[in-house]
C-alpha cells in the first residue's frame, strides 16, 4: 500500500454507465477516466472495493496509442485495484477505460439495495458514497481531495436530461455534465419515486423548505447555487427524515483529516438555516442540548481530537462520530461568537 501513496496521476473527469438488474440485485458498467499522467509510471492505481473488474475491458488510450496492462489486481483489504502495464505509460492526457460488475449489496453503502411497498415489495438501488464507497460502485479516486467532473447514464440526477434512448426493456438516460464535486457527493438512485412538485401533501413541506433554504444560503454566503436544478431524491434520505404529516410533524473538504471542520460546520449552518426560517422554535437552545453528546463522548477515554490524521480508507468512519459533528459544531459556533455574527458571515469570502 505503501508503494502507490502520492502516485503520479490526476483524475479529471468520469464518464460512468451503469446497468442495475433489480430482479437479481446487480448491476454491470464501466467508466472512462480522463486523467493525466505527470511523470513516467508503469502503474495506475485506484480505489475499488466488492467489484468484478473484467481484466479484458481495461486499456488506457493515450496519443492514439492503446496500452493494455499485463496485470489487473484488486487488494480488498486496502480497497484499491493495481493496474501494471508492461511498458511505461508517457506523460499527458489520456482516458482509461474499465469493465466491472457488482452486487446490490444490503449493507446500505456504495451501491445498494433499497426497498419499497406498491400492492407489494419492490426493488430499488440507491447509494450511500460517504464517506469512501463510492469505490463500491465504480472504480475511482475515492479521496475528497480529487474533485472530479462526472457526466453519467443512470436514472436521475442533478442536471438536465441530454438524451433518452430506450432499446426493448432496457432504458438508458444521459445526462448534462456535474460540475467538478469530491466522489463522495455523488448520487444514483434506479426506481420507481414520487414527485414532490405538490403531488404529495407528505414531501410538500421538504420541499418548500428546501427552496428556502437555498435561498438563505445563497444571500448568506453571496454564492448562488451551482446546479441548474436539484432534485431532492438525489439527496437521499431516510424516509422519517423527509417525509412530514401536516398534522404530525417529524421534525467539501480536501482531506479527511479536516473530517470535523466539513461536518461541524454543516451541522452549525443547519441550526443557522433553520433559526433563520423558523425563529419561533429557538434552534440556539436545542442546540446546546443537542451538543452535550459530543461533549459526553469527548469525556470517554476512547475520546480523540476533533482533527485526526487518517491512514487507512477504512478508519475514516470511526471519526464520524458526535465528537466531529456536534463538538465540531460547538466550536465553529463559538469562533462566530468570537469573531461576531457579521464578520464570521464574510470570513470565507476572504479566504
Amino acid at each position: 500500500m505503501e508503494q502507490f501513496k502520492d502516485h503520479p496521476r490526476l483524475p479529471k473527469r468520469y464518464d460512468i454507465t451503469l446497468k442495475p438488474d433489480l430482479n437479481s440485485c446487480s448491476f454491470g458498467g464501466s467508466v472512462a477516466v480522463h486523467l493525466d499522467i505527470v511523470c513516467d509510471t508503469l502503474f495506475i492505481v485506484l480505489d475499488a472495493a466488492d467489484l468484478s473488474v473484467d481484466a479484458a475491458s481495461v486499456s488506457f488510450a493515450s496519443s492514439k496509442v492503446l496500452f493494455k496492462p499485463w496485470k489487473v489486481e484488486t487488494f480488498e483489504e486496502d480497497g484499491i485495484l493495481v493496474l501494471e502495464f508492461g511498458e511505461t505509460l508517457p506523460i499527458g492526457s489520456g482516458v482509461l477505460g474499465i469493465g466491472f460488475e457488482g452486487i446490490l449489496n444490503d449493507k446500505m453503502k456504495g451501491f445498494y439495495r433499497g426497498v419499497f411497498f406498491e400492492f407489494w415489495k419492490k426493488n430499488m438501488a440507491v447509494t450511500q458514497f460517504a464517506p469512501v464507497d463510492a469505490r463500491r460502485c465504480f472504480p475511482c479516486w475515492d479521496e475528497p481531495a480529487w474533485k472530479v467532473a462526472l457526466s453519467n447514464k443512470l436514472t436521475l440526477s442533478n442536471m438536465p436530461i441530454v438524451e433518452e434512448k430506450v432499446d426493448g426493456h432496457l432504458k438508458t438516460v444521459s445526462f448534462q455534465e456535474l460540475p467538478i464535486v469530491s466522489t463522495y457527493l455523488a448520487a444514483v438512485v434506479v426506481g420507481l419515486f414520487d414527485f414532490v412538485e405538490d403531488h404529495t401533501s407528505d414531501g410538500k413541506f421538504a420541499l418548500d423548505v428546501a427552496v428556502k433554504t437555498l435561498e438563505f444560503y445563497k444571500d448568506y454566503f453571496a454564492v448562488p447555487y451551482s446546479l441548474p436544478k436539484l432534485d431532492m431524491g438525489l439527496v437521499t434520505y431516510q424516509e422519517t427524515a423527509l417525509l412530514n404529516d401536516e398534522q404530525h410533524s417529524a421534525a467539501a473538504i480536501k482531506q479527511w483529516t479536516l473530517l470535523w471542520l466539513n461536518e461541524g460546520f454543516a451541522t452549525w449552518v443547519s441550526y443557522l438555516a433553520t433559526d433563520s426560517l423558523f425563529p419561533e422554535s429557538k434552534m440556539w437552545a436545542k442546540f446546546l442540548d443537542e451538543i452535550t453528546g459530543g461533549l459526553k463522548l469527548d469525556g470517554l477515554e476512547g475520546s480523540h481530537p476533533i482533527e485526526v490524521v487518517i491512514n487507512h480508507a477504512a478508519e475514516v468512519v470511526e471519526i464520524f462520530d458526535a465528537i466531529s459533528y456536534r463538538k465540531g459544531g460547538s466550536v465553529i459556533r463559538m469562533l462566530q461568537n468570537y469573531l461576531g455574527a457579521e464578520c464570521f458571515q464574510v470570513s470565507p469570502l476572504v479566504c
